[in-house]
């Protein structure tokens, strides 16, 4: 992950491709791996994971985002865009950011993810 202020590595177990409503998987490489799942394979989760990474912050990926938070999942977001849920108004923005950083989400910004790795 990288962007102008910071070029870092983050090698999660799992991760999210939270891509929009129709869940599709991005060309990055190493999205083929095990443990990489679009949001509606989320939903057929049996088991949750102790961290898991969303790639894309808009309403899908925050919606999973805090559902995970609430079940005790460690959540890190990383968003393409300079904030996440870069549609809606920035007001409505400003309160999810607030709740996300109070429950200690992780969020990158401005940041593109182009491998996945399946070294933890």
């Amino acid at each position: 992950m990288r962007n102008s202020k910071t070029d870092l590595s983050i090698k999660p177990k799992n991760t999210i491709l939270a891509t929009g409503s129709s869940p599709f998987k991005l060309p990055i490489e190493g999205s083929e791996l095990p443990g990489v799942i679009t949001s509606k394979e989320l939903l057929e989760i049996t088991t949750l994971p102790a961290s898991i990474t969303i790639v894309g912050g808009g309403v899908i990926g925050m919606e999973f985002a805090f559902i995970m938070k609430s079940f005790g999942v460690s959540v890190t977001v990383i968003e393409y865009q300079d904030d996440i849920l870069s549609i809606l108004d920035e007001d409505v923005v400003d309160v999810i950011l607030n709740a996300a950083m109070r429950k200690k989400y992780q969020c990158n910004y401005r940041c593109m993810c182009k491998k996945n790795s399946k070294n933890h």
